[in-house]
């Protein structure tokens, strides 16, 4: 639900689910070219159901980029192509609404691996001036890993930590939201 200002109004929050959410950002071997940012290219969502403790089904939200084309340094790292982003590619404007309007961003609390994913939205959102799909309430589930382990793994090296493999492919944001949420599964969410 818009407000005037255009932001999203911040109803109470829903606490049946939570969102567990990854980004992948453009990047290069190296600096960006002049003129470029590592913008978010592909967002990646799922949920986490607190009374059937079960994980929906990953969704990946591709991002076109506003100026530029997919490096293959990008393209090797996260197998995401400019074809990919041709023919599945949105604005970040749109994919802030489906959040919203799919997902109900704006009142669920939001998981991520790390605070980055948090700065990058915030950062991405403050430069388009797009307003902030998520609830105000964010938790690192990297910390909470690290409340059991002390070190501060991947993804990867936290399931292997757990007895896990990954599920899918490295660095695709899908993928990686949803295996977030098997280790918050294995770690906090269990009986």
């Amino acid at each position: 639900m818009r407000e005037k200002d255009g932001g999203f109004k911040r109803r109470r929050r829903n606490r049946k689910k939570a969102l567990i959410i990854d980004f992948e950002l453009a990047c290069w071997h190296g600096h960006p070219p002049k003129g470029y940012r590592q913008d978010i290219i592909e967002i990646g969502v799922c949920t986490y159901e607190y009374k059937t403790r079960k994980i929906s089904k990953s969704e990946s939200i591709l991002i076109k980029p506003e100026k530029y084309i997919i490096s293959p340094f990008c393209t090797k790292l996260t197998s995401i192509t400019q074809k990919m982003i041709d023919d599945e590619g949105i604005p970040l404007k749109d994919a802030i609404n489906i959040l919203v309007d799919k997902y109900d961003s704006n009142r669920r609390l939001w998981l991520s691996w790390g605070e980055h994913d948090k700065k990058f939205i915030e950062r991405d959102c403050r430069y388009y001036k797009l307003p902030n799909p998520f609830h105000v309430q964010h938790i690192d589930a990297r910390e909470l890993f690290c409340m059991k382990h002390t070190e501060e793994p991947s993804v990867e090296n936290a399931l292997k930590k757990l007895g896990m493999e990954f599920e899918g492919t490295p660095h695709r944001a899908s993928d990686d939201a949803y295996n977030t949420a098997r280790i918050l599964k294995r770690i906090i969410w269990t009986e």
